[in-house]
């Protein structure tokens, strides 16, 4: 009996340790280069029979993924510069043994079936159940495995970059909508939906096509990140990228020679009136956090003299817009259609459903009107301030988390302040502490913690990064339930 048992146990063990060993290795086959991209040649439209394929079907089948269709022949006889093109490319695609070896391995693990004698041209190949399973489950990762068009093409490369295995709702729809961008376009989308990139599928494109990119950020920390982000990827295409600002400072010679330039909103004005050199032929220009636009400041305070950024902004985009494409990233603000004309651009701004939802908020001759995103709820308020109509519309306001987004920095700061002297939360000190961190004292930092005390938070890209991160973890574990940002 106990022999017996202890067999038997023997037996599930090695049962279960086979099948983690084909599993990993199912994975591993998936994973070599052109996989997907086999199983998807072979897999048949809906209604139609399973094919058996040959080398010749599915290298042609590889090629016409990526866009690259085989030329119908000369009537001549003699090869058009298509014809040898093309032949050229399928030479580059064949040679190597990359395509075979991952076939192989395709083979191995059950995915495909072959037929007839390995290493004869006559070999025929079929998917099978366990390779169509895995063909759609990998398509439910949602990353764009075709690339019929330059965009998707460039989010490709952008999302293997990053390790992303899936777009945002926004961006599929911007990826599913946009073949290429060739105008001005203004792009609002909520915080963290995003933005960033869909603004580097369009660097890309630009690159792509040798123009001069520039990347205007209103925070170093902003700059830092588009660098920190996207630079090893760009510069292991061939591009070069420069960041000019306070902190990292590049001479006129790397910013004249730079592919795309990461430039701080004051230093690239103070170029352009020096009219320095480099700030000519942009082909592309992405402005970031344009609500800056709006950033004028009702009450003046000491400390926010000079930070108005409004007009520098104004005066920048005028200056480009004669002769750069212009994109622009921004939440929503009152005048998006304005600027749009002014820029005469595209507005690219999903009707993605939120969740929780979304309010806009606008003063009226007679209160304050607060509308749902997608219409559904309207409500006129008869409160002169709109952080009062805004509270009394949530009703039981220390049962709720709230983010309120504003038109700017200065905004957001001098909002948040008001709320937690109006409406505090409790927060612990402690929970305070591990945000700030103890580092080196930074002026918006206190600030933060400040109003932190009221258990109410400021979020834009001026704050540190490391503050940032450790203020969106405490959002997302709901330690910290108001906040107001850009």
């Amino acid at each position: 009996m106990s022999s017996k048992l202890w067999v038997s146990k023997m037996s599930a063990h090695d049962k279960e340790e086979d099948g983690q060993s084909r599993l990993r290795g199912q994975l591993k086959a998936l994973s070599n280069r052109h996989a997907i991209e086999i199983l998807q040649v072979l897999n048949p439209q809906t209604g139609e029979m399973v094919p058996t394929l040959g080398w010749d079907s599915i290298v042609e089948g590889l090629l016409a993924l990526d866009s690259v269709i085989k030329p119908s022949e000369s009537s001549k006889g003699e090869k058009t510069q298509d014809e040898v093109t093309y032949e050229d490319t399928r030479q580059g695609l064949m040679s190597g043994g990359t395509i075979y070896e991952t076939m192989n391995k395709l083979v191995k693990t059950g995915f495909v079936l072959s037929s007839g004698d390995k290493g004869r041209k006559q070999r025929g190949f079929m998917i099978t159940h366990e390779g169509r399973l895995a063909l759609a489950s990998v398509g439910q990762l949602g990353g764009p495995i075709g690339a019929s068009t330059e965009v998707q093409r460039a989010a490709k490369t952008l999302l293997k970059h990053k390790n992303f295995i899936s777009l945002l709702p926004a961006q599929k729809k911007f990826v599913r909508e946009y073949g290429d961008i060739d105008g001005n376009l203004v792009i609002q989308m909520p915080p963290g939906s995003g933005k960033t990139f869909l603004a580097m599928i369009v660097v890309l494109l630009k690159l792509q096509e040798g123009k001069r990119c520039l990347y205007l950020s209103p925070y170093t920390s902003l700059s830092s990140q588009i660098v920190n982000e996207y630079g090893d990827l760009l510069n292991d295409l061939g591009y070069s990228v420069v960041r000019h600002d306070g902190i990292s400072h590049a001479s006129d010679t790397e910013l004249e020679n730079a592919n795309l330039s990461v430039v701080m909103y004051e230093t690239f004005a103070a170029a352009l009136l020096q009219k320095k050199k480099w700030t000519d032929n942009f082909g592309l220009a992405v402005i970031d956090e344009l609500t800056e636009l709006d950033s004028f400041q009702q009450v003046v305070e000491p400390q926010n003299i000079g930070t108005d950024r409004s007009v520098t902004l104004d005066l920048i985009i005028s200056m480009l817009k004669e002769s750069s494409q212009i994109v622009t990233l921004s939440s929503r603000f009152g005048e998006s259609e304005e600027v749009a004309a002014w820029l005469n651009a595209s507005i690219f701004r999903p009707d993605v459903r939120l969740t929780p939802d979304e309010f806009i908020v606008t003063e009226q001759e007679h209160g304050v009107k607060i509308e749902s995103s997608d219409g559904t709820q309207r409500t006129l308020s008869k409160q002169i301030d709109p952080l009062d109509a805004i509270i009394d519309h949530l009703e039981k306001y220390e049962e709720k988390s709230i983010l309120i987004v504003v038109g700017s920095r200065y905004g957001a700061q001098a909002l948040a302040k008001s709320l937690a002297r109006s409406h505090p939360r409790f927060l612990k000190q402690e929970s305070i502490d591990r945000i700030i961190g103890l580092g080196e004292s930074l002026p918006l930092s206190e600030r933060l913690s400040k109003n932190l005390l009221g258990g109410v938070a400021f979020h834009h890209s001026g704050l540190d990064a490391g503050v940032r991160q450790r203020l969106e973890q405490a959002i997302k574990d709901r330690v910290v339930r108001t906040i107001v940002s850009t």
